[in-house]
C-alpha cells in the first residue's frame, strides 16, 4: 500500500520543526528487513498511535527515533536535531515496558537520582503529582504493581518537561480507571503542545484516544490516517443479498446510489460496497423475495486484520 509522506514544516507558534521526522529509514538484521523505507512526520501536539503485530518493526522504528540504533539508510530527527542531542537537551521523554531501574529504591529516591542528570527539570514533587503517584513516593519500586510502575515511568519521562513523549505499551498493567485517568493526563499534555507517540496492541484504545493511527506491517508504514479519515472509513460498509430471479433491483439501486457505491451482481447475488448504505439496506429489506441479507460495517479491527493478515516478520 502506498502511503503519503507528510511535509516537513515549522510550527508557526514555536518556530520549531516537527517533533519527529523520519525520512527513508531502513534497518536490516541479517536477511530480515525490520524497517523498510519508512517516512513518518509527527507535528507539534499530535497524539499518534503506532500499531502492528509482533515483529512488524515498531520497536526498531522507535529505537531509530531515539538514536538507539543507526539506520542502514535514511535518517531520524527530533525537533530538527540528532535524536541523542534532543534527548540530552531534555526535549524527549520515554516510557518503555522494561526499564533498568534498581527496584530496591523508593519511587522518590529514584526520581531524585534521575533528576540529577538534567540541567533543568520540573522537580521531583511536580513529576510525582503530574504522573499521579505522589502517594507512592515512599514506596519501594519492588512493591509497586505493574500499573504503578508504569506511572513511575511516566513521572521519570516528565521530569525534563519534554516536548515529545515516546511510549511503548504505556497502559500495560493498568486497570480501566487508571487508563482513563492516564489518557486524560496525556490529552492535557497535547493541549500544551506536547507530541505523543505510543505503541499499543489495544486497538480500541488507539481508536478511542489517538488523533492519528499508523499501522506498520513487515517493516513498512501500511496505513497512516487521521481520526477524521478513520471516521469516514468507519462509515464504509458492504451489503450482500440474494435477489429474486429477473429482478431489476440493480438498475434501480444504481439510480438511487451515490457515485462512491460499488455495485456488482454475480448470478442473483448482489454485493454493494460504499458509505451511507442505510437507504439501500432499507430498500432491500422492504423488497419481497430478497434472501440472505447481510450488512457488515468495516471497523479498525477489520482494517488492521486486512493489512496484517499476510505472514511476514520484522522486529
Amino acid at each position: 500500500m502506498e502511503t503519503k509522506t507528510r511535509p516537513v514544516s515549522e510550527n508557526p507558534q514555536t518556530g520549531l520543526p516537527p517533533a519527529l521526522h523520519i525520512d527513508g529509514a531502513c534497518r536490516a538484521f541479517g536477511k530480515v528487513q525490520a524497517v523498510d523505507r519508512v517516512d513518518l512526520t509527527v507535528g507539534q501536539g499530535e497524539l499518534v498511535a503506532l500499531l502492528g503485530r509482533n515483529g512488524a518493526g515498531k520497536t526498531t522504528l522507535l529505537d531509530i527515533a531515539l538514536g538507539l540504533g543507526h539506520p542502514d539508510a535514511g535518517r531520524a530527527l527530533l525537533f530538527g536535531l540528532d535524536p541523542r542531542e534532543a534527548i540530552r537537551r531534555g526535549l524527549v521523554g520515554v516510557i518503555q515496558q522494561e526499564g533498568g531501574f534498581p527496584t530496591s529504591g523508593t519511587v522518590r529516591s529514584l526520581l531524585r537520582l534521575a533528576a540529577s542528570s538534567y540541567r533543568n527539570h520540573i522537580g521531583v514533587d511536580a513529576a510525582l503529582k503530574r504522573a499521579g503517584v505522589a502517594d507512592l513516593a515512599g514506596r519501594r519500586l519492588s512493591k509497586c504493581s505493574g500499573g504503578q510502575r508504569q506511572r513511575f515511568r511516566l513521572a521519570m519521562a516528565l521530569l525534563s518537561e519534554p516536548r515529545l513523549l515516546l511510549m511503548d505499551e504505556p497502559t500495560a498493567g493498568m486497570d480501566v480507571a487508571s487508563r482513563k485517568e492516564f489518557w486524560e493526563g496525556m490529552r492535557s499534555l497535547t493541549a500544551e503542545g506536547v507530541s505523543i507517540i505510543f505503541a499499543t496492541h489495544y486497538l480500541q484504545e488507539a481508536e478511542d484516544i489517538a488523533e492519528r493511527i499508523v499501522i506498520m506491517d513487515r517493516g513498512k508504514v501500511a496505513m497512516d490516517k487521521s481520526k477524521s479519515e478513520l471516521i469516514d472509513a468507519d462509515r464504509r460498509a458492504q451489503v450482500r443479498a440474494i435477489l429474486p430471479a429477473d429482478s431489476n433491483l440493480p438498475e434501480q439501486l444504481a439510480r438511487m446510489g451515490q457515485a462512491a457505491w460499488d455495485i456488482s451482481l454475480s448470478g442473483n447475488t448482489l454485493l454493494v460496497q460504499g458509505m451511507d448504505l442505510e437507504p439501500l439496506a432499507l430498500r432491500l429489506l422492504q423488497t419481497p423475495g430478497v434472501r440472505g441479507f447481510q450488512m457488515t460495517r468495516i471497523s479498525l479491527d477489520d482494517i488492521f486484520t486486512s493489512i496484517t493478515s499476510s505472514k511476514g516478520e520484522s522486529r
